[in-house]
């Protein structure tokens, strides 16, 4: 009996000890809880500190086409959302293993290397993958479609249509050439080397 009094003793005196050294507990951020309800939709996880707060690998599973796309990671089908910044427009909804695709309001004229120099070192927050030039199809996309243009339009790029208004895209034909593609949607190929100065803007995957 005296034994178990004692051992008693001993971990009752050993306990604050214990507790001083305990490390503050990691944050919901910190672990990766960064996105709401309405971001992550049924694929979402709560954080257990803060079930406001959800992870998932692809948020804004619920954003279409048209949409506008915040720094945030929010997305709204209207430009102007009371103290947030749109930093582009979704061209590509998000759907079961693939990833949504959002154009970058900016549009820039380079080479291609340039292009895709820029498009790679871009840090522009939102973005859960990494900025790209945009692929031949995802370019067709954007250059035939008059509403997502005047979206765009609506954050200061005008995608010009015109014969002699070309875009750069990410897509090789070979290991040397490239594609691009006109303002009248209409596919060419030029080598990765050609200096001109051609537009393009930037993509990014979410």
């Amino acid at each position: 009996m005296k034994t178990i009094f004692l051992a008693a003793l001993l971990t009752l005196a050993a306990f604050p000890a214990r507790a001083q050294n305990c490390s503050t507990p990691p944050t919901c951020a910190s672990l990766g809880f960064i996105y709401t309800a309405a971001q992550c939709g049924s694929v979402g996880t709560k954080c257990p500190f803060d079930t406001s707060l959800y992870f998932c690998e692809h948020p804004n599973r619920n954003a279409a086409v048209g949409n506008y796309f915040f720094e945030d990671s929010t997305v709204s089908s209207s430009s102007y959302v009371n103290g947030k910044t749109a930093i582009g427009v979704v061209i590509k909804a998000p759907s079961s293993g693939n990833r949504g695709v959002v154009v970058h309001k900016n549009m820039y004229a380079s080479s291609y290397y340039g292009a895709d120099n820029y498009c790679r070192a871009l840090t522009v927050r939102g973005i859960i993958g990494r900025w790209r030039l945009p692929t031949d199809s995802e370019l067709s996309t954007l250059v035939g479609n008059s509403t997502l243009r005047s979206k765009l339009s609506t954050l200061g790029s005008t995608i010009k249509t015109g014969s002699d208004d070309w875009y750069w895209s990410c897509t090789n034909k070979d290991w040397s050439r490239i594609y691009l593609r006109r303002g009248t949607n209409v596919q060419e190929h030029t080598t990765k080397s050609d200096t001109t100065n051609r537009n393009y803007l930037c993509v990014g995957e979410f």
